[in-house]
């Protein structure tokens, strides 16, 4: 076996232990080791490994993630969460709600930045509605995967397979995969309704919750009256009051938060706006790169923003490293020839055997670097876009079975574990095995059906 592929399979067993004694080993920081690994043991060249990275998919990660960092730092997440789930005291709704929220973003925002800014809100989720922990983190993590299935932006592996080989894509994902994404959806709250543990006193806690929510209302309402009255006896002061001081301060840093809030709502809409434009100009043969899409939103917010420091900041430069170290130990575990030796002959005119091994093979390689290996196949064959919608399913879909199916998978486990709580492999199995096996059985037959 070539040095490279020892090289892999150490660096997922890594990430499934993910310790050594009683210190915690980074994800990304294990991916990143792999690939100095394979670089310094003259695996890649440094120029074959430069090639190797696929810079358009990162430059759509950052764009990305630059909003997803304003949408956290702005409260935009937190003020859409108390506008849609203020109302809503039943586990099983806000459950149903937050699944779907999260498929719907991922479908535009790109699964690995819903992953990022939806993992503290999963688990602020489950404490406010006594659900468990590993549950809120499953559902976060499966319908960020499913939801992405029906968007050529959903997911970077969708992103390679639309840039390279499709036209109006936009439109052709959503009329072979929109309808089992949503059914999708619902198999996923069907699984984790049956986990929710039992509550019988939910009529009193609704209730509860009705009435102390009016109390903090008025506390609110006060509140704001006494900072009126006060700002007004500080403003009739002739002396500098430190008081009055310390309210210009919260005054500006409101200012500035509500200058954020404003733009990250523009930048959002801008996101839509560029959607709509391709999909209207892919009609007439006239279509542009996706990733002016969420480049253009994070351009708007970077140069408009007086917060831009603190956007950066906060922008997930750890994922984009995990994402770079992947390209180059993949290439270099690409050149052994290894994977590409355990593809079933001719298995890309079958839907169910191209479905399968795109399934499997992204579980001991992920599904990005899959695709980047499966796509010349395609090309080469002249494929029809049933087989790279199978492709893009397939490999989507990988993601729900373990935690090495996806990267969002990964990046809410390492997002998890700063606020000290995780998913384990065994944990993600248990829930991953029944809802892949029903996914994989409607993905197949309803792609089947279309061919």
């Amino acid at each position: 076996m070539q040095f490279a592929v020892v090289v892999l399979f150490l660096v997922f067993l890594l990430i499934a232990v993910r310790r050594i004694g009683s210190f915690r080993l980074p994800i990304w920081g294990i991916m990143t080791a792999g690939a100095v690994l394979v670089l310094l043991t003259g695996q890649i060249t440094i120029p074959d490994a430069f090639l190797s990275i696929q810079w358009e998919t990162i430059l759509f990660l950052f764009g990305m993630f630059v909003i997803g960092a304003a949408i956290d730092l702005s409260g935009l997440l937190r003020s859409y969460a108390d506008s849609v789930f203020s109302d809503v005291h039943s586990q099983k709704k806000m459950l149903l709600g937050f699944i779907f929220a999260a498929g719907f973003f991922s479908a535009i925002l790109m699964n690995d930045t819903i992953a990022i800014i939806g993992t503290p809100f999963a688990l602020w989720c489950g404490k406010k509605y006594q659900i468990p922990a590993k549950t809120m983190l499953f559902a976060l993590a499966a319908a960020v995967t499913t939801g992405s299935a029906a968007s050529p932006i959903g997911n970077p592996q969708n992103l390679l397979i639309a840039s390279s080989s499709l036209h109006n894509s936009f439109l052709v994902f959503l009329y072979y995969l929109f309808i089992p994404t949503i059914i999708g959806l619902f198999m996923i709250y069907a699984l984790l309704s049956w986990t929710l543990p039992k509550n019988k006193n939910e009529k009193k806690k609704e209730k509860h919750e009705i009435n102390r929510n009016e109390k903090r209302n008025e506390i609110n309402r006060n509140e704001k009256r006494n900072e009126i009255n006060t700002g007004n006896e500080i403003n009739t002061g002739n002396e500098i009051n430190p008081a009055g001081d310390k309210n210009a301060q919260d005054s500006e840093k409101k200012k500035s938060r509500f200058n954020l809030l404003f733009l990250t709502k523009c930048s959002v809409a801008l996101v839509f706006l560029m959607i709509a434009v391709l999909i209207a100009t892919s009609l007439f043969s006239h279509e542009f790169s996706l990733v002016y899409i969420p480049l253009a939103g994070a351009v708007l917010l970077l140069i408009l923003s007086n917060r831009r420091k603190e956007l950066l900041q906060k922008t997930d430069w750890s994922t984009l490293l995990f994402f770079i170290s992947m390209f180059i130990l993949m290439k270099a575990v690409y050149v052994t020839g290894f994977f590409q030796n355990l593809l079933p002959e001719n298995f890309e005119s079958s839907v169910p055997i191209l479905y399968l091994t795109s399934l499997i093979i992204s579980q001991f390689i992920s599904n990005v670097p899959y695709v980047t290996f499966v796509l010349p196949i395609l090309e080469n064959a002249g494929s029809s876009v049933i087989s790279y919608m199978t492709l893009a399913a397939g490999s989507t879909l990988a993601g729900n079975l373990s935690v090495f199916g996806a990267a969002s998978t990964i990046i809410i486990i390492q997002n998890a574990e700063k606020q000290n709580e995780t998913l384990t492999f065994l944990d993600f199995l248990k829930f991953g095995i029944p809802l892949t096996i029903a996914q994989t059985i409607l993905f197949i037959g309803w792609l089947m059906l279309l061919s």
